[in-house]
């Protein structure tokens, strides 16, 4: 885990990063409670509603969160499928020397080489490593059902960039402040949890829960807000603070990488394209 304080849009933000599901897991189970959330009836992590949370505990959260959430990934990995049954390959065109082409190389010509014309063809483009930033700072009014239809994008982007043969690092980000806009917050807390390094292949019952499942916010992450030492303020305790709005995004960017919001709109081979641009 590293924690340190950057700069974003001239606001001094706490940037919580973990290397691994096994490392968040492990940092909210054994820190003790912050000053915050001193009062045990203050944390929703244990006091949440299953309709709020989709679990009826902390406890059959984290179960789920470590031995996966075979319900949902066995319906991703059938949506996956279909998905692949309609997938254009990325390509781009190159030049090449042919024994066809639209135009001639006059010196391979007169050195009677065979392949004196020049073509192109489309090749598959590959890229070494892309890192994406799954936004799931969803607010309370957003039913699970909403939650789970956009993290089911997420996940067939990442199918379908590396079907290109290219390797994908996936975290989820998760943006809370101190007050609804970011001009008054006197504090904002961006934490980034990685889910699949590139070396791993993906892995739907891995990613189902930490992705899709409303309690990996509700349950795991408020927990991570009632344990660590960046959130300060009191008035966590009256609503787990408040999620990055669309137009305060700029607080995502990270060089490099690649943000998927909340509400991932549009064509998913268009979105891919564009990343793979």
């Amino acid at each position: 885990m590293k924690q340190e304080i950057i700069t974003k849009m001239n606001k001094q933000v706490n940037l919580t990063e973990f290397n691994s599901l096994e490392e968040f897991y492990n940092y909210i189970t054994t820190i003790p409670f912050n000053n915050v959330f001193n009062y045990p009836n203050s944390r929703q992590s244990i006091t949440g509603s299953k309709s709020f949370t989709e679990t009826s505990n902390f406890t059959e959260a984290t179960e789920l969160f470590r031995n996966g959430w075979e319900v949902k990934a066995k319906e991703l990995e059938q949506k996956l499928r279909i998905a692949n049954q309609t997938m254009k390959p990325y390509t781009k065109q190159r030049a090449q020397f042919d024994v066809v082409g639209f135009q001639a190389s006059v010196p391979r010509y007169l050195q009677g080489i065979p392949t004196n014309m020049v073509n192109k063809k489309n090749v598959v483009q590959k890229q070494k490593v892309i890192t994406l930033n799954k936004n799931i700072a969803y607010h309370a009014a957003i039913k699970p059902e909403e939650i789970i239809e956009h993290s089911i994008k997420a996940l067939q982007i990442i199918q379908k960039i590396e079907a290109q043969g290219i390797r994908c690092n996936l975290n989820i980000i998760v943006g809370i402040k101190s007050s609804s806009d970011y001009l008054y917050s006197d504090e904002i807390n961006i934490t980034k949890i990685r889910l699949k390094s590139a070396n791993e292949r993906l892995n739907v019952s891995k990613l189902a829960f930490p992705l899709i499942h409303p309690s990996i916010l509700r349950r795991l992450y408020f927990r991570f807000m009632e344990t660590s030492p960046t959130f300060t303020k009191n008035s966590y305790t009256r609503g787990y603070g408040y999620p990055i709005k669309e137009n305060e995004e700029n607080l995502y960017e990270f060089k490099g990488e690649y943000y998927l919001p909340r509400f991932i709109k549009g064509n998913i081979e268009d979105i891919v394209e564009n990343i793979l641009k």
